[in-house]
């Protein structure tokens, strides 16, 4: 499945409508793991279609699946057709 949205994790939030977020990189066979050098960003609330993500550790601990991705890349495409076309 390819993954047209970054996962990462709010480090700090800016104000009501901004925040700080580490992102993970996407990886072979559908696994996440943190990159060597920190991708942050401040991105703004509307950037952002869904939290409480569940992330299950890999066998050595340094990948991640993400519970619920299909489900995920369904709220991407919603997102992308409502915003972007």
């Amino acid at each position: 499945m390819k993954v047209f949205f970054n996962v990462g994790q709010v480090i700090e939030v800016k104000a009501e409508d901004r925040a700080v977020v580490q992102f993970l990189n996407y990886g072979y066979r559908v696994v996440f793991r943190w990159p060597q050098i920190d991708d942050v960003d401040e991105i703004s609330y509307q950037f952002v279609f869904s939290s409480g993500l569940d992330l299950v550790p890999g066998k050595t601990g340094r990948t991640w699946k993400v519970e619920k991705l299909e489900e995920l890349n369904k709220c991407c495409n919603e997102y992308k057709a409502e915003f972007f076309t």
